[in-house]
């Protein structure tokens, strides 16, 4: 149950670094290397974007699940705080490592974008946080 979820996790999450990664450290550097009129660097950014897309999505998607699944497990052996704090920080990291990928890329695009998905994440985690704001304190004024 958990080994095929933690498995497809690390697969996409996995590729879709390995695309981020080629994508700022190799074709980004290339690009600027061939001074090409108009700059293809933003070109190149777009593409490793789209390259990024599918196995990214996958990847939270599965976090997601897993999170759920994880919550079960602790709200079956009567474990709420452990549920909710499970679900919270999975759901965080992924937050935090989509958020790295998308706005690195996006900037290489144009810096407006990068700094959009800056923005967006900062107010859906403040949203997300406000939601769960009685849960969390539940748990740490316990």
């Amino acid at each position: 149950m958990f080994v095929e979820d933690i498995r497809d996790i690390l697969i996409n999450v996995s590729i879709a670094l390995l695309v981020w990664l080629f994508t700022i450290l190799i074709f980004i550097p290339l690009s600027e290397i061939i001074n090409a009129k108009p700059s293809i660097t933003n070109f190149i950014s777009l593409i490793g974007l789209v390259g990024l897309i599918k196995p990214l999505y996958d990847g939270t998607i599965s976090a997601i699940r897993f999170s759920e699944k994880m919550s079960q497990v602790y709200l079956k052996r009567g474990m709420e705080k452990k549920a909710i704090m499970a679900r919270i920080l999975i759901i965080e990291i992924i937050a935090i490592l989509d958020t790295i990928i998308l706005a690195s890329l996006l900037w290489g695009i144009s810096p407006i974008l990068g700094g959009i998905i800056i923005i967006f994440y900062i107010f859906f985690t403040t949203i997300f946080l406000l939601i769960n704001s009685e849960k969390i304190c539940k748990i740490f004024l316990k």
